[in-house]
Formats: structure tokens, sequence, C-alpha cells
């Protein structure tokens, strides 16, 4: 996260132009006139401010801007005076007046040339202070088409019946912490290159030389450099499909301490240990094929794979896990027996395998679970329906496993027919409607309903000495 705080004495620029002394310029002037005057004649003033913004990235993201200015009076002042700031179009001076933007060449327009859009409309006060997105957005047109080049033309939305103007104090004023201010709050955009080795904490393997610290944001965007080792500090971190390098490998994976992970890559090996001193979403949408070149370890808050090439290994603490890839992608995650107890939404053509007990767990759209429990677990509240099918494969001959919460099939598929374990247990309602299938037979050799089947329809099969209790 960067900061710039700008307050430009003379070596600034800032005039006003008056549209009733047209041909003069005040660029030496203390104070800035903004509004309309009214009495034996009217007046129109408006003001020109330029502030030097290249110190920022040209890739950088603008989050917030604050600018502030002192004002010396409030003159015809009766309600509100609603004002706004544009960007001017042209590389004006400090010789700029009502007709020309450098003391010589034309406006194309009298009294300026602006862009309408992005603009912050603001209401004139005594000591003015501005700060909105749209003048985020007029910064950051500025930061990454125009050099860091900043020029505003600010003028009042009113300048022919409602009366009201303001008198700034300028860049020339004799005060320096009165001349006006811009705060710009911005998150960095730090690139890999790997140019000299593979460690994320060598300030030139990044582009710029600055190893990403918490509020930036670290790219892996292009090149086939390696990151082998390191842990990386950031607001977001992104790799893009463009990235073809290995980031860690399954055995030394690259520690992340991030808000956010974006992986949108099909090339090379992802090999990611999400770290515990933040709160991080990861978001899969493209992962290398293959069951082992993709891998997660650590915690993960919400884990969204939207689309994955091959199977990603998640050994992570996982809290809600969502697979929904798009009609006719697919998504393939195996859970290992670390990262169980997690919430799990699936739907479309996922495919989830987990090796421990999963929590809250909803399946449609023709999506698979497999869990493969090996000890004393039970599954929290499930829901299957359009499709979904839910497989409960227990493999320890002497565990019982079980369903903690509600089960409810609407035209999905519970199946527990391949179970070695002797006994699974439902505590919760267990309900069923058209189209569902509960498969509880073969080789399970009981099957325990703490509480009565509510059946609306669909397909029940359980041992023979039980019975479905209608609703």
């Amino acid at each position: 996260m960067g900061t710039l705080s700008i307050q430009p004495g003379s070596g600034g620029i800032d005039t006003y132009l008056q549209d009733t002394d047209a041909t003069s310029d005040f660029g030496d002037s203390t104070v800035l006139y903004i509004g309309l005057k009214t009495g034996k004649a009217s007046v129109k003033y408006r003001a020109l401010l330029y502030f030097d913004c290249s110190s920022i990235p040209s890739n950088a993201i603008v989050n917030s801007v604050t600018f502030t200015t002192w004002s010396g009076a409030l003159n015809d002042y009766s309600a509100s005076k609603p004002c706004t700031v544009y960007q001017a179009r042209k590389n004006f001076t400090a010789d700029a007046n009502w007709n020309t933007y450098d003391g010589t060449t034309a406006w194309t327009v009298p009294g300026g040339d602006y862009n309408a859009s992005p603009s912050a409309s603001f209401t004139l006060t005594q000591g003015q202070t501005i700060t909105s997105a749209t003048l985020a957005a007029i910064v950051q047109d500025a930061v990454t088409s125009k050099a860091g080049a900043l020029r505003l033309l600010i003028k009042a939305d009113d300048e022919s019946s409602t009366q009201g103007y303001a008198v700034w104090k300028s860049m020339d004023n004799s005060t320096s912490g009165n001349k006006p201010k811009l705060e710009v709050s911005y998150t960095a955009r730090i690139q890999w290159t790997g140019n000299t080795d593979g460690d994320a904490e060598t300030a030139t393997n990044w582009s710029p030389e600055l190893v990403p610290s918490a509020g930036d944001v670290a790219q892996f965007c292009q090149g086939s450099n390696p990151c082998t080792t390191g842990t990386i500090t950031c607001d977001t971190m992104t790799v893009s499909g463009n990235y073809t390098g290995e980031l860690g490998t399954s055995s030394s994976p690259i520690t992340v301490e991030a808000s956010k992970v974006v992986v949108n890559k099909r090339n090379g090996g992802v090999h990611l240990n999400i770290g515990t001193t933040s709160t991080t979403d990861v978001y899969l949408d493209g992962t290398p094929a293959g069951d082992s070149n993709a891998t997660l370890s650590g915690t993960i808050t919400n884990l969204y794979a939207l689309n994955c090439t091959g199977q990603v290994q998640v050994s992570a603490d996982v809290g809600t896990a969502y697979l929904i890839p798009a009609s006719r992608k697919r998504t393939d995650i195996q859970l290992t027996a670390t990262a169980d107890d997690a919430d799990v939404i699936a739907k479309n053509n996922s495919k989830l395998v987990a090796q421990g007990e999963l929590d809250t767990t909803h399946i449609w759209g023709g999506a698979t679970v497999t869990v493969h429990d090996s000890s004393s677990n039970q599954m929290g509240a499930v829901k299957i329906r359009d499709g979904g099918t839910l497989k409960y494969l227990g493999s320890d001959a002497s565990s019982t496993l079980g369903f903690g919460s509600t089960v409810k099939l609407y035209g999905g598929e519970l199946t527990l027919d391949k179970s070695t374990a002797p006994a699974i247990s439902f505590t919760g309602q267990v309900t069923t409607y058209a189209d569902s299938i509960l498969n509880a037979r073969n080789s399970v050799d009981a099957a325990e309903f703490a509480s009565s089947i509510k059946y609306y329809g669909g397909r029940i099969r359980i041992d023979a000495s039980r019975k479905a209790t209608p609703a």
C-alpha cells in the first residue's frame, strides 16, 4: 500500500479563469476564485490546478483520493453551490486565461476544455475537502494514461443564475500549510520476473524492484522463471495463464500471506501454503493438468473452485469449499484427511473426494461428492438435489459412521452401498422427495435411523429389517 501527499508551492501550477477578463492570466495570484459573482455585472470563475502524480507506478490501483483547499472567503452565498471537478484536456500553463490554455493557443471552447466523465461533484463550503470515488477515477486515469499528469478544471454547475463563489488560497499563498493539497492512497502492482534467483523475498526478482508488502498486489503475469522459496506478503496475489514457471513444489510450497489468491494457470505447477495471519479466499479458475501439479496447504477461509483442469490436492484447513464450474467446465478437488470439517457447496460438473468428514454439504446439478471416512465421524447436514450424488464410503470395518444432522434428498442420490463400515447412523431427520434415491443396503450391516423417514417419493433401499415411515 502506497501513499502520496502533494502540496506544491509556487513551483506547482494553479490559476483561475474569468470570463469578464478573458485575456488576463492570474497564475501569480495568491487566491483562486470558483463560482458565480453577481451584482452590477455577473462574473464566472473557474479554477485550474496541476498535480504531478508521476511517482505513482503506472500500473498501480488508486484506492482513494482526498483533495483539500483552504478558503479565505465565501461570498454571495445564499444556498448550496454545487460544483464539479473535471479533467482538463489541454496541457495548460500558469499563463492560461479564459480564451487560451497557455496565453497564446485558444481553448477549443472558451473557459477551458474538459472531459465530462469521469467527474467528481461537491458543494462549496467555507473549508473545502473533496473525497469521492469519481475523484479517485480521475487520478487513476492520470496515473494510467497520462504519465501521472493530473490536470483539473473546477467549475460551478450553475453559472447563470444561482449566485455564490468561493475564494480558495492558491499554491502561491505565503502560508505553506494553506496551499491546495492532494492525498492519494494506492495499491502497487508488483510483477514477478525472477531475474535474479527464485527467492520471493529478493527485490530484484520483482518489477518494480520492491518486495511485495501488505496492501500490494503481487502478480505472476508472464515468463517461466520459477519462484522456489520465500514468503509472499500482499493484499492480493494473482497467477495468470501466461506465467508458465513453477510456484514452489509439493514438498516445499511457497508461503502466501494474503487476503485473496487468484490462480488462472494451466502450465507448470502451483504449490502454495496459505498462511494464518489473515483471512484468505482462494479462487481457482484454471489449474495445471495432472493430479499433483496443484497443491494447497495451510488455512483457507473460502475456496472457490471454478475450473480445475487437473485434480487439486488440498490439505489446507478449509472453511467452505465452493465447487461451481460453468456448465461445460469441470473442477476436481481432493481434500486430504487433514482438511476435514469443511462446508461444501458443489454443482454442475464438479467432483470432490474427501478423506475425512465434511460439515454442511449441498450438492446439485450433476456434482459428485465422495467421502472416504476411516474413523468414527459424523457428517453435518446434507442436501442433495437435481442430480447431485453423495457417495459415503466408510473404509474402516471397525468404525461407526454417521450423519449428525438432517439429510434431505430433492432428486439426488445418497449411496452407502459400497461402504465397508458395519453401521451407519442417521441422527437427524431424513426426508426424501420424488426422483431421489437413498441406497443403504448390501454391504452395510445396519442403517440406524434415530428419527422417522419423511417420505414424499423417490426410492429408498435399506436393510430388510428397516422400514421407512411415511410423513
